[in-house]
């Protein structure tokens, strides 16, 4: 339920798009891709709205592994777990394992999820904070959809839009978002904003640097790392919604995931073997690339199970 408030303002978006253009704002993946076989064989998983692609696990858990998987088919290109961050090259199909309390929901390269960053509360008034999350690897877009609430007046024009826009230029290590000045009846939101970014799947190092223009000045800003995911963040506060503002991060390159700590977290929670576990890490702490490990797990005595869930870290 906590999640579902914090999405709201992203949801209010497709909604309108559903009342404005007959688009179902949960689409299944094959209404994307008619041509693509794989789609169809994955009927539980879906898109919600624009930036969102879901994929429930329906089936019980392993007993050994301790978790549920799910098949699904990724389409091409970068999709970032916002729940674990791990990364994942689409095109194919791939089998995702979780434990009891997650499920994969995947943010694509360029995606962006505007989400109220503010504190819990009862309403659905709109949000003095937003915490926006941006999928690494690729330029994108989002047009934000405000009204009231609660009236009919939207239909009469009395709405609100801001669009948001993530360029990305790997070329440069660089990424630029930026807020436009927001559109239409602006009496229905905040004059000032707190606004966050989170920037899923990238990488940051002591060459990291974020600045952001508001109003004619520029403010050199803190990136923090969020231990979980790994992504990074940084926030600014009073955003005037006339004027926008426009962020500035350079020194960025794109994740990549951390193997072994995700494989021993897939061992730490199996129910096998100490001594198999411990042959399991010691062949991945000795072999020189990700395909020697896989090469080598594949010969082992192991669950198959166990095998499918390490190579998907892999």
């Amino acid at each position: 339920m906590r999640l579902r408030h914090r999405l709201l303002p992203y949801l209010y978006t497709p909604a309108y798009e559903a009342y404005k253009k007959d688009l179902p704002i949960v689409q299944p993946l094959y209404y994307h891709y008619p041509s693509t076989p794989d789609a169809y064989e994955a009927p539980n998983a879906y898109f919600f709205g624009s930036s969102l692609l879901v994929a429930p696990i329906t089936e019980k858990n392993d007993g050994q592994l301790r978790m549920g998987a799910v098949n699904v088919y990724l389409p091409e290109g970068r999709w970032i777990d916002l729940f674990t961050g791990q990364v994942y090259q689409g095109g194919k199909k791939q089998k995702l394992y979780r434990t009891l309390d997650s499920i994969p929901v995947l943010l694509p390269a360029g995606g962006i999820l505007p989400l109220d960053g503010g504190e819990l509360r009862n309403g659905t008034e709109n949000p003095a904070s937003l915490r926006i999350l941006i999928g690494a690897g690729a330029s994108g877009s989002f047009t934000l959809y405000e009204d009231d609430g609660s009236s009919m007046s939207y239909q009469d024009g009395a709405f609100v839009t801001t669009a948001l826009a993530a360029e990305w230029l790997s070329s440069e290590e660089t990424l630029t978002v930026s807020i436009a000045p927001a559109e239409g009846e602006l009496s229905l939101i905040p004059e000032k904003r707190d606004m966050t970014l989170v920037l899923c799947g990238y990488h940051s190092d002591a060459k990291t640097l974020a600045k952001v223009t508001l109003d004619g000045w520029e403010e050199v800003l803190s990136v923090e790392k969020e231990e979980k995911t790994g992504f990074l963040r940084l926030t600014v506060h009073e955003v005037p919604v006339q004027s926008g503002a426009a962020f500035h991060v350079t020194g960025l390159s794109l994740s990549k995931n951390d193997r072994n700590a995700k494989v021993f977290s897939i061992l730490d929670r199996a129910w096998i073997e100490i001594t198999a576990k411990e042959e399991i890490y010691r062949e991945l702490s000795a072999a020189a690339n990700p395909e020697t490990f896989r090469k080598r797990l594949l010969g082992m005595d192991i669950p198959e199970t166990l095998k499918n869930a390490i190579m998907e870290v892999l």
